[in-house]
């Protein structure tokens, strides 16, 4: 029993030592800034859905009532989590 119990931990240790040197590193350059940000939808209790076109500065339809929900297309990332 003894001589199991050594060459399990000795294979333990085999197979440990060469799943740490095929382990590839994960690298990455930093995120790309954001670059874009436009309203493609307005959706809301009174107004229903209306999608926005790229060149539109307000909506159409009169949205109002419980919910009124946004929807953004954002191209990179921003530094700040929350809209002022």
């Amino acid at each position: 029993m003894f001589k199991k119990v050594t060459l399990g931990i000795s294979s333990l240790a085999v197979a440990a030592v060469v799943g740490l040197g095929m382990a590839s590193e994960a690298s990455a350059g930093p995120a790309a800034p954001l670059t874009s940000l436009s309203v493609v939808k307005v959706e809301s209790q009174l107004g229903g859905v209306e999608y926005i076109t790229p060149n539109s500065f307000s909506t159409t339809k009169d949205h109002g009532g419980s919910y009124l929900y946004v929807y953004t297309k954002e191209i990179g990332y921003g530094q700040f989590p929350f809209a002022k």
